[in-house]
């Protein structure tokens, strides 16, 4: 019925959307918005403008990228897809920052095109997912959980840093925080490929179907 706003009735794919869309914001933007900056300086020897141009590298890259893949998106569809490939590259953005000394311009490259991939297609795709008269219900939902994961993942990864002493004289102090976020970034990518897989099977909702005009 038109009203009818129960959780219960949406699909498995939404919620596997869901997860991506709250594990994705739930360590993209605390990451990024909260932590890279210092933590480039202390672990990776960088000056806060050689910091901060590095992390801005990340939205510069969206402001171009973004539009492209969600042309691609339309044109070409394969929706399920370009979310896994954009998935997968955080944790290997992690993996790459704590695990090894290769410039911080490839770990940032990876992170920005996730960044510009991820928005592009997955708010579309939401839409298809869900039935018109439940789509308010289906955003509403999304963005209560989305705050609140990035809430607790910001004093979370704060609360890392604090109790493992992460400063400049202690870089090491920051790996709890990089694993946390990595493990994130891996169960984000899981919830992709589970997406991915569901929407090639039988009831799939045309997620990776070109609806662009040739």
């Amino acid at each position: 019925m038109a009203g009818d706003v129960r959780l219960g009735g949406f699909d498995r794919s939404f919620w596997y959307i869901l997860t991506l869309n709250v594990l994705f914001a739930s360590m993209f933007f605390p990451f990024r918005s909260t932590f890279a900056i210092v933590y480039f300086q202390d672990a990776k020897n960088l000056t806060l403008t050689q910091a901060s141009l590095v992390n801005s590298w990340v939205f510069f890259t969206a402001i171009f990228a973004t539009p492209v893949f969600g042309w691609i998106a339309d044109r070409f569809g394969r929706r399920a897809v370009l979310l896994t490939l954009g998935a997968s590259l955080m944790p290997l953005t992690f993996l790459t920052l704590g695990a090894t000394h290769w410039s911080l311009w490839i770990s940032t490259a990876m992170m920005g095109l996730a960044f510009s991939v991820v928005p592009a297609v997955i708010w579309p795709a939401t839409a298809m997912l869900v039935a018109p008269r439940r789509l308010g219900s289906a955003y509403g939902l999304i963005n209560v959980l989305q705050s609140a994961g990035l809430a607790v993942c910001n004093l979370a990864a704060g609360w890392l840093n604090d109790v493992n002493h992460a400063d400049a004289t202690h870089p090491q102090g920051y790996t709890p925080m990089l694993w946390m976020f990595g493990l994130l970034a891996t169960l984000d990518a899981a919830s992709t490929t589970a997406l991915w897989v569901r929407e090639s099977g039988p009831r799939e909702h045309g997620l990776n179907d070109s609806i662009a005009a040739p």
